[in-house]
Order: structure tokens, then C-alpha cells, then sequence
């Protein structure tokens, strides 16, 4: 029997050494960007890991790796079957150069490369918020260039760090350059601002992003979640005060009105509905002011004197409302 477990071991072994490396995926590639702006982030297409049957061990040089859209980070890591990884670096700051980031998979290694544009570029800006001051990417005067004249339009530029200007100078090789301008103020605009360097000309541009849209649900509305706690008191004078606690699932604009209707009854000593009408509710519109919140609370007040009688008044225990829905 001794032999037959020293067969095992070797047969074993074998079949470990026939696998292989289990941590190293199939082989995959970044591509290269050319043309791209200076010294600017720049973000390679991404993949997905495939093939390794353990997680694998990622180490990146001259550059930041991100797993499945998380923070990226140059810190040494690991990656899981099927998950995504983007890597990211800063373009050179001259024109016409290379850089590469190399970056190591489970004993796989590639890389990612870009080239800047041979001419100077401010790296163009999307998606970005309505009348913010952005400040571009900074840039660096040629050695080749002479001392050239400078002057902007729709802007402000600052030479090596210093403070912000629309006035005409002068700017020399090796120093340089950085512009600013306020985006627009309506959505999905843009705002160009054009400096010229001698007979050179190079142009910042960002679009603001688009306007909001809201999530909705089968019939065409907002949708309006977690409506409670439902609360409702009544004065002497037959006013009554609903305080309503509600969630909206929708990335709405702050400041925005959502329309809603409140179901609401009134209720005796022992939970039975006594108006509107027996087992029914009445109804009232109202609003949501969309807060930074995510949770939004509004109060309504209904005169409900001269609606009910002496008689249904005396016996109310209890104001309740049974939901709230949107009107969009």
C-alpha cells in the first residue's frame, strides 16, 4: 500500500506542474493613445480578467491601475476572475513624448502607453457643473519657441504658478502655462477661451453637463419611495396638519417641486374609518421641495372645518394618512 501512495504524490505533483501558473490570466492589451493633450490624466480602455482560476497579484510602475470602476491607486493589489481593471497616468509635459506605464497580472506583464500631441493642448473638460471656474491642465513652453507675446480671449492664463490675467505680456521657452475660465451657466454648453503665443494658437474648452433627468417608473412618474411616518393632528378650529417624511429615488435637481397627492381619513376610538366615508379616503395635493437630502419632510395644512359635522367630529380619535404618491 506504501507504493500506492507514493504513486498518488507523484501523479499529483504532475498534475499541479501541468497546470501551470492558476494565478496568470490570458493575455490582454492596452491601447495606445496618441495626439493626447500635456500633462493631462489619461485614462487607457479596460478590461476584464479572464482565465486565472485564484486571484491574481497586480503591481504597477509609472502609473495607477482601478479594479472593477474603485479608487485607483499605485499600491500593489490583487484582482479576482471576470473583474475589470483601467489604468491611468499623466501625460508628458512636452510635446511629441511617450509615456508608459507597465504594469504586472499574475506574472503577466504589459503596458500602456500615450504621445502627446506635437502641438501644445489644453485638455478639453465635460460633463462639468454650470458656472464653476476650472483651471486647465498646465503646459510648457517649448525650448524651441522664442520669447513670444501672449494674450488671451474668454479667460484668464498665469505664467509659472503666478497670479491670473487677461492682460497681453510675454511668455519665454521653458516657462509655463495654465488658463482658467467659469463654465457655462445653462447645461450641455460649451465655453472655449483662446490664448495665442506668438503665432501659436491653443484653445481650453468645457461643456457643462446635461440636464437632470429623472428616474421613472411604468407609468411615466417620479418615483416616490418610503413615504412615512404618516402623521396628522387637528386644533379646535377643525384645521388639520399633515407632517409627512418622504424619499425620493430620482437624482433631482435641487430646488425642484415634486408634485404629489396625499391620501388621508380620519378614524375612531376603535381604527374604524368615519370620513370622508366608511372605508374610504379623501385626497390633496401637495408638493416636495427637493433638499440636498435624501430624505425630504413637508408639512400641509387642510381646513376641513365646515366639512364635517358636530356629530363626526366628536367621534375622530385619530387623523392618519395611508399614502402618498407622484403626480409626474
Amino acid at each position: 500500500m506504501r507504493w500506492m501512495h507514493g504513486a498518488v504524490v507523484v501523479f499529483f505533483i504532475m498534475l499541479v506542474a501541468g497546470c501551470g501558473d492558476l494565478t496568470r490570466p490570458q493575455d490582454f492589451n492596452f491601447t495606445t493613445q496618441t495626439g493626447v493633450a500635456q500633462n493631462s490624466t489619461i485614462t487607457s480602455n479596460t478590461v476584464t480578467i479572464v482565465g486565472n482560476q485564484f486571484k491574481a497579484k497586480v503591481h504597477i510602475e509609472n502609473g495607477k491601475y482601478s479594479i472593477a470602476g474603485g479608487t485607483y491607486t499605485s499600491d500593489d493589489g490583487e484582482i479576482g476572475l471576470n473583474q475589470t481593471l483601467t489604468l491611468q497616468h499623466t501625460s508628458a509635459s512636452t510635446i511629441s513624448t511617450a509615456t508608459t506605464t507597465t504594469i504586472t497580472v499574475g506574472g503577466y506583464t504589459t503596458t500602456f502607453t500615450s504621445v502627446t500631441s506635437d502641438t501644445l493642448t489644453f485638455a478639453t473638460q465635460t460633463d462639468v457643473a454650470v458656472s464653476t471656474l476650472l483651471v486647465s491642465n498646465t503646459l510648457t513652453i517649448p525650448s524651441t519657441w522664442a520669447t513670444s507675446a501672449i494674450s488671451i480671449s474668454g479667460g484668464e492664463y498665469s505664467i509659472d504658478g503666478g497670479t491670473y490675467t487677461s492682460t497681453a505680456g510675454t511668455i519665454a521657452p521653458g516657462q509655463t502655462l495654465t488658463v482658467r475660465h467659469t463654465s457655462a451657466a445653462a447645461n450641455s454648453t460649451s465655453t472655449v477661451t483662446t490664448v495665442t503665443v506668438g503665432s501659436n494658437t491653443i484653445t481650453f474648452t468645457s461643456t457643462t453637463i446635461a440636464a437632470t433627468t429623472y428616474p421613472t417608473d411604468s407609468s411615466g412618474k417620479i418615483k416616490v419611495t418610503s413615504f412615512g411616518p404618516y402623521n396628522a393632528t387637528q386644533d379646535s378650529s377643525g384645521n388639520t396638519t399633515f407632517q409627512v417624511t418622504a424619499t425620493i429615488t430620482s437624482d433631482a435637481t435641487v430646488g425642484v417641486s415634486v408634485p404629489v397627492i396625499i391620501y388621508w381619513q380620519a378614524v375612531d376610538s376603535s381604527g374604524n374609518v368615519i370620513w370622508p366615508t366608511a372605508g374610504g379616503t379623501t385626497t390633496v395635493t401637495d408638493t416636495i421641495t427637493v433638499t440636498d437630502s435624501a430624505t425630504r419632510s413637508f408639512t400641509h395644512n387642510y381646513d376641513v372645518s365646515g366639512t364635517l359635522t358636530t356629530t363626526v367630529y366628536s367621534r375622530i380619535a385619530k387623523w392618519t394618512v395611508t399614502k402618498v404618491t407622484s403626480t409626474l
